[in-house]
């Protein structure tokens, strides 16, 4: 092999070597990012998970648990993805359907974090323009409970 050929040789092993190592380096930052997501998404679900029931609706053919969840408006694999009051992940694909729970991680593995974070923003943020709504409520309590105990002590209810 002439001199030429061997520096050809030499820089096609080191150039191999820097490609394998950037390949693991990304490797490694994609494992990293990965479970950082899944992390951060377990933990928005249980930081939220007390106003679960409040953004929560009835999930149609359900019962127990699953019941009443949070439609994420995401499709998966045909399938609609819900986030229980419970703080699970799940799919469904109809209302005859068996559901299917995930794991935050599975989750991750099947829709960008984003995609997934976004409408639960949206759907705690509506919930709290709904506080005229429960202001309402409560003073139209207030007014019939005082009705009911002028009746009471006027001798109509007894």
């Amino acid at each position: 092999m002439n001199e030429e050929a061997e520096k050809a040789m030499a820089q096609l092993v080191e150039d191999a070597e820097k490609v394998a190592l950037d390949f693991m380096r990304q490797i490694n930052a994609k494992l990293r990012k990965s479970r950082a997501e899944d992390e951060l998404l377990r933990a928005i679900v249980g930081s939220i998970k007390p106003a679960l029931p409040a953004v929560s609706s009835r999930v149609g053919g359900l019962s127990g648990p699953l019941a009443r969840a949070l439609a994420l408006g995401v499709m998966v694999e045909g399938s609609q993805l819900f986030l229980s009051e419970q703080g699970d992940f799940f799919l469904l694909s109809g209302p005859q359907c068996k559901p299917v729970v995930l794991s935050s991680e599975q989750v991750l593995d099947r829709v960008p974090l984003d995609a997934v974070f976004a409408p639960i923003v949206s759907a705690v943020r509506a919930q709290l323009g709904r506080k005229r709504n429960v202001e309402e409520i409560e003073r139209e309590a207030h007014i019939l409970e005082g009705i009911a105990q002028a009746l009471k002590v006027g001798g109509a209810l007894r």
